[in-house]
């Protein structure tokens, strides 16, 4: 059961560092082309990142709960594995903080006509925040993939 919640943990820390990665790239193209009005580069946020935030919760979530459960498994003794579900909980955590506290006011913003002074401050913060959870995604990814502790004598 270890094993499969440990695969399962691998291959969700993956998958968000993929799709969120693809994400990054999608968004800065919409933005650029010329294929789009204004009107939909401006409100495009409206249906991608309830999208993007829907993906990471799931993804996360089940990392972070199948690494825990396989991390059990082995006793807790893996200061790797113990190490990665801590980079998950930490992206998880800056996730939410980032969905109420940030997206929540930028997404009250773009119905405006005009984008309020403050819009590029927490546009900027989002943009902060989500890097340093794909980051700590992508350690966490990287410590639970690579890293293969001794088996336990149990």
């Amino acid at each position: 059961m270890r094993h499969l919640c440990l695969s399962v943990a691998r291959f969700c820390l993956c998958f968000w560092a993929g799709a969120a990665t693809f994400f990054v790239f999608l968004v800065t193209d919409l933005r650029r082309s010329d294929l789009f009005t204004e009107s939909t580069k401006l409100n495009h946020p409206r249906v991608l990142f309830p999208l993007f935030y829907r993906f990471e919760f799931i993804l996360l979530t089940i990392a972070l709960v199948c690494g825990i459960v396989g991390i059990l498994g082995r006793g807790g003794r893996s200061r790797t594995y113990l190490a990665s579900l801590l980079c998950i909980a930490g992206a998880l955590l800056l996730a939410g903080g980032d969905y109420l506290w940030v997206y929540g006011p930028l997404q009250e913003m773009l119905p405006m006509e005009t984008r309020p002074a403050n819009f590029q401050t927490y546009h900027w913060a989002s943009m902060t925040v989500n890097a340093a959870g794909l980051l700590l995604s992508l350690t966490g990814a990287w410590l639970i993939v690579w890293f293969r502790p001794a088996p336990s004598k149990n």
